[in-house]
């Protein structure tokens, strides 16, 4: 599909110049639906994907969204890629760590 690839090229004020084939940007089967943000402090472009079709056993969700990424383009071996980066702010969701013993998950899983 169309929609799951990207282009580089350059932009001459009358049309869009591609450079290279279409490629794809996301790999795996789960990711639709990208949503991104421009224009964001520091020149940021966000994005985030909706996640289709994922398996979750005795969960009350069949769908969820990605964590949301950093876009950039990078020049690597001399071509213009569209790389992903989780964005910084999630590390703010970690504060410990935390150890469980496996026995005592087993041990209240028969309970």
């Amino acid at each position: 599909m169309d929609w799951e690839k990207y282009i580089t090229g350059l932009f001459d004020g009358n049309g869009f110049i591609p450079s290279v084939e279409p490629r794809k940007q996301d790999f795996g089967k789960n990711l639709s639906a990208n949503q991104s943000w421009k224009h964001l402090p520091g020149g940021r472009v966000i994005q985030i994907s909706w996640l289709r079709g994922g398996k979750y056993p005795k969960m009350p969700i069949n769908q969820q969204f990605s964590f949301h990424v950093d876009l950039s383009l990078r020049v690597i071996k001399n071509e213009m890629l569209l790389c992903k980066n989780p964005i910084p702010e999630i590390k703010k969701l970690h504060h410990s760590k935390r150890f469980v013993n496996p026995w005592f998950l087993r041990k209240v899983e028969r309970s």
